[in-house]
């Protein structure tokens, strides 16, 4: 009830407040000013704008400084045609918005005594510094993740802002400090950190990196943050397929003799996307699906003597990954937001490397279901809210190939050679829900110019972490000078073991923050 209540005043609080402006961590603003050619504000002048072919349109009128805000913007590119009784209309094309930022453009109309039916034409400059924030921030746009030769796994694509990388964020904290969101969703593994969720890149509209200097709607997190966005739906048509392989074939080889490693032998990945929209201006759909097999080949160190053997088992590992995106913009007002998505991997035998037997690997089973729904609304001309319920359940399962019942053998001596069993087998449960309210805006007082930003979130989850030593205990016998047979212990030799190794923890999760800031210009 305390945490109701504390929500609910916050709620009150924010309502009565000043005026706002719209952007969330999935949308953007564009923003401005309309003026005459001398400098003169423009008020109640018309600003519609809407994706290039025509999608989520919206229109709104400036205020009496000649100021306006369109928010709640998909990342795209997007025009706006500014009219004003007594004044040639203008069009300005491609002005570029990205998450959680601002695009800010100053229209100048010209009078004219006739009525002009046909509009100038600008084309908008994006601007090389945003200054209206002080985060480091760096976007990647879906054309740039299209076309560069990057990384067909997500977190691979930090690689391409320069400075970063996913194990440090411009010098930051290593990958289990980074905060990985999608589409506002938290996707690190409760309790552990890293990324538990990774999307497909071809569903993604934006990548960003942010780190000094992230703004105060962002917490738990050490190293740097990653903001992946999702697609969305249009007026236009849109379908793909894209297939990509890789073979040992068509790539050379590292491997040395007497060295261990691991190669691809093959990789496939198939993917399938389609946009469109259900109802013209007001009902958009996106979904996309695809999977992802890998076979590695590993080396047999000790095979291995005038020429490279690889173990007579390969890793197989299966990637599945499905997307459905539903935007409904029932007014020029209202915009939903609905994402359901799964993604799951499986791997058999999972952890092989050149001193471990194919018997001794595990299999992975990896699935999980993430999910979304987020309302946004302007109150007025210049009060934007945002409310979203988000989450996740998924499993992280390490399992045993033979039972757990036998108990493994591991070389005693400080070698990593392992046989008959893997040493435990482990099972995780992860859940994470969160609601969240968000306002975002602009107010002005003299001529300093202030952007608050204030929300609430409350994050509840859990996650059940087992761990149990197969067979009980762990054989360590001692390689003697003879055939060694695992399966034998007349040829160990020396014997030792290792006992206990079991966890079971069952953790919640309770979390409530509130934070308010001020951008002053």
């Amino acid at each position: 009830m305390k945490r109701s209540a504390i929500l609910f005043a916050l709620v009150v609080l924010l309502m009565a407040g000043g005026p706002l402006a719209a952007q969330t961590r999935q949308t953007g603003v564009i923003a401005g000013q309309i003026l005459e050619t001398d400098g003169a504000v423009v008020p109640g002048a018309s600003i519609f704008g809407s994706l290039t072919d025509g999608s989520y349109p919206q229109e709104v009128t400036s205020d009496d400084a000649g100021r306006f805000r369109i928010g709640f913007l998909p990342p795209g590119l997007y025009n706006l045609v500014v009219s004003a009784d007594g004044y040639i209309p203008q069009q300005i094309v491609e002005v570029r918005v990205r998450a959680e930022a601002q695009a800010t453009v100053e229209v100048r109309l010209e009078r004219t005594p006739e009525v002009i039916e046909e509009a100038i034409i600008v084309t908008s400059e994006a601007p090389l510094i945003d200054s209206t924030t002080t985060e480091l921030s760096t976007a990647l746009s879906s054309e740039e993740i299209q076309d560069l030769p990057i990384s067909r796994v997500a977190t691979g694509l930090i690689d391409f802002v320069p400075g970063a990388r996913a194990d440090g964020v411009w010098g930051a904290s290593t990958e289990q400090a980074n905060q990985y969101q999608l589409d506002g969703v938290t996707v690190n593994q409760p309790g552990f950190g890293g990324d538990f969720l990774l999307p497909n890149p071809d569903w993604l509209e934006e990548v960003q990196v942010k780190g000094l200097g992230a703004g105060a709607e962002y917490g738990d997190f050490q190293g740097g943050v990653i903001n992946m966005v999702t697609r969305s739906g249009s007026n236009s048509f849109k379908a793909a397929v894209r297939v990509n392989y890789e073979g040992k074939n068509l790539t050379g080889s590292n491997l040395n003799v007497e060295e261990a490693g691991e190669e691809v032998d093959t990789r496939w990945e198939a993917n399938g996307y389609i946009g469109g929209a259900f109802i013209k201006d007001k009902l958009y759909y996106f979904g996309s699906l695809g999977q992802v097999q890998t076979m590695t080949d590993v080396v047999d160190a000790e095979a291995s003597v005038d020429s490279v053997v690889f173990l007579p088992v390969q890793e197989d590992r299966v990637e599945s990954k499905v997307l459905g995106k539903l935007s409904w913009n029932p007014s020029m007002k209202d915009s939903f937001n609905f994402v359901l998505g799964y993604d799951d991997v499986e791997s058999d035998p999972r952890g092989l490397d050149s001193f471990t037997s194919p018997e001794a690997g595990q299999r992975q089973e990896s699935p999980s279901v993430f999910y979304s729904a987020a309302w946004n609304r302007p109150l007025g001309t210049a009060n934007f809210l945002e409310v979203k319920f988000t989450g996740y359940s998924g499993e992280d399962n390490r399992l045993s190939l033979v039972g757990e019942d036998i108990p493994a053998v591991r070389i005693l001596g400080g070698n990593r050679n392992l046989f008959t069993n893997t040493v435990h087998t482990r099972s995780r449960d992860l859940d994470n829900n969160a609601l969240v309210a968000n306002w975002d805006g602009f107010l002005s007082s003299g001529r300093v110019t202030h952007q608050l930003k204030a929300g609430a979130e409350y994050n509840t989850g859990s996650w059940l972490e087992k761990r149990r030593r197969n067979g009980n205990l762990t054989w360590r016998p001692e390689e003697g000078d003879g055939p060694f047979d695992p399966d034998d212990p007349a040829t160990w030799g020396f014997i030792s073991s290792d006992w206990e190794g079991f966890i079971n923890l069952d953790a919640e999760i309770q979390n409530a923050a509130l934070y308010v800031q001020d951008y002053m210009d």
